[in-house]
C-alpha cells in the first residue's frame, strides 16, 4: 500500500528544529540516556492525542508476524518483533496507554510554537497538523503540502492570507498570484484539479 510522504517523524518533527531550535518530542530518553519508547509515546499522546484504535490493531497484527531473524536491542537482547525491541506492549487490551504517568500535562502543539504569533502561528499549526498524523494514510502528500496556505503566506505576504479568509480544501498555486504583487482573491479550484507546474 502506498502512503503519502513519510512526513510524520521526518518533516513534521524537523520543522520544529528549524523553527524553534528544539525537538518537538522532548524528554524521550531514560535517565541513562537511552531512547525510551514509552516516554516518546507519552510525548506524542500529549501533543497529538491518543492513537486511533485502527493503529493499535495494526500493531497487534504486525506483532504476531514477527521478524524472521532476531535483531539485538540496545542492551544486546535478541528481539523478534518491534514490540519486543522497543520494550512493549504499551497499550492494554482496551487501547489505554499503560504508562499514563509519562504523558506530560504542560505541553501542547500551540504552546510549542513560540517563534510565530497570530495568523502566522495558526496557519503554521494547520500546516504541521497535516503531517503530524498517527495514521500514514491521513498525512498530507507532498503535493498537498506544497499547496498549503502557510507556505503561500510566507512566499506571498501581500496576499494577506489568514485562517479566516481561506476557502475549505482549496489548494493554492503560483498562477493565482498577480505578478504585480497586488492582493489576489483566493481561488476555488474544481475538486480533483491541481495545477502545479
Amino acid at each position: 500500500m502506498a502512503y503519502p510522504i513519510f512526513a510524520f517523524p521526518c518533516s513534521g518533527s524537523f520543522i520544529w528544529q528549524m523553527m524553534e531550535g528544539e525537538y518537538l518530542f522532548q524528554n524521550i530518553r531514560s535517565s541513562e540516556g537511552e531512547y525510551d519508547a514509552r516516554a516518546h509515546l507519552g510525548q506524542m499522546i500529549a501533543l497529538l492525542g491518543p492513537p486511533p484504535q485502527m493503529l493499535l490493531d495494526r500493531e497487534k497484527s504486525w506483532n504476531k508476524t514477527g521478524w524472521k531473524d532476531p535483531y539485538p536491542n540496545s542492551v544486546g537482547k535478541p528481539c523478534f518483533s518491534a514490540r519486543e525491541f522497543f520494550g512493549g506492549p504499551f497499550f492494554d487490551s482496551e487501547g489505554e496507554f499503560m504508562y499514563k504517568h509519562l504523558i506530560p500535562t504542560n505541553v501542547s502543539l500551540e504552546s510549542s510554537v513560540t517563534s510565530l504569533q497570530g495568523d502566522d502561528k495558526q496557519l503554521f499549526l494547520m500546516f504541521a497538523q497535516k503531517m503530524l498524523q498517527w495514521l500514514p494514510e491521513h498525512r498530507a502528500t507532498a503535493r498537498e503540502l506544497l499547496e498549503d496556505p502557510w507556505l503561500y503566506r510566507v512566499k506571498y505576504p501581500a496576499l494577506n492570507i489568514s485562517p479566516n479568509n481561506l476557502e475549505p480544501d482549496v489548494p493554492l498555486h503560483d498562477s493565482h498570484v498577480q505578478k504585480e504583487g497586488a492582493t489576489a482573491v483566493l481561488p476555488r479550484i474544481p475538486e480533483g484539479h491541481h495545477i502545479i507546474e
